[in-house]
């Protein structure tokens, strides 16, 4: 039985092969992961979305970088949500959230991005490589797991 989150999870392998094939020496890199909704009881059972990472090593005069981004849709028109990430360091499910609340638009979609370049930070002070396969989610005002899935995981540096 193929599930969204088998969907997602061979989706997410998929890309980041293509991904590894094309990062270079002092070349950025990004891989994206596709987000699914609960198998159980979803909030938003149409709702689709995909977690985003892109990590610019120094180079020159260029300072090292990473950004996240969000992308989800059918979502709840003008409603709050929240990102949660399972805390590396600690054994089993410890999610904490992570950045600020999240409003979509009149659609009910989001486009929001997390980039250290403009002051924003990591989840617990940790690199993107060291976040790689933390389970990730998306949750509404009430706490409900919107949209589930893991955090990409960048090709090994050349």
């Amino acid at each position: 039985m193929t599930t969204p989150m088998t969907k997602a999870l061979a989706a997410a392998a998929f890309l980041a092969l293509g991904a590894a094939a094309l990062a270079g020496p002092g070349q950025p890199s990004s891989a994206r992961n596709l987000l699914a909704v609960p198998e159980t009881d979803p909030p938003d059972a149409d709702a689709t979305g995909s977690l985003q990472v892109k990590f610019f090593p120094a180079n020159g005069a260029r300072a090292e970088r990473t950004w996240v981004r969000l992308r989800a849709h059918r979502l709840d028109r003008k409603a709050d949500y929240t990102m949660w990430l399972d805390d590396p360091a600690v054994a089993g499910d410890d999610f904490v959230q992570w950045d600020a609340v999240i409003t979509t638009h009149g659609r009910g979609n989001v486009n929001t991005r997390v980039d250290t370049k403009q002051g924003g930070s990591m989840p617990f002070g940790k690199s993107a490589q060291d976040l790689a396969g933390a389970a990730f989610q998306l949750r509404n005002v009430d706490g409900a797991v919107v949209l589930e899935g893991s955090f990409p995981t960048l090709p090994p540096p050349e």
